[in-house]
């Protein structure tokens, strides 16, 4: 499975790491190296007519929660819905892993490292 990073963060988290090998020995291969990659996020982030690599159209994953709520209704399918905590608007067909008006990703989250 692919990865997707921020390019910007990635360009800042750079410019720490060689603010803390200032006074190494290091600090001109650590700058060299870091003058690279900043050049090739560059040209990556360019779109693809500026570069051979293929740029991925990503977005960001939107999560949600489903909060059960029982209404006054006289047909008895409709007396239970569930409504997404990311949109609003409510289903009726159970607990469904994506809210089917506005895409969020109602599966339960896992905690990353």
């Amino acid at each position: 499975m692919s990865k997707y990073i921020n390019a910007d963060e990635l360009v800042e988290q750079l410019e720490i790491f060689r603010d803390t090998k200032k006074k190494t020995k290091y600090a001109q291969g650590v700058n060299a190296t870091i003058d690279a990659a900043k050049m090739v996020i560059h040209n990556l982030t360019l779109g693809e007519e500026k570069t051979s690599m293929p740029s991925a159209d990503v977005v960001e994953v939107k999560h949600g929660e489903w909060t059960e709520e029982y209404i006054e209704e006289e047909d008895p399918l409709f007396r239970r819905r569930w409504l997404c905590s990311a949109c609003g608007d409510w289903n009726s067909h159970g607990k469904t892993p994506f809210c089917p008006y506005c895409g969020a990703d109602m599966r339960e989250r896992k905690e990353t490292e």
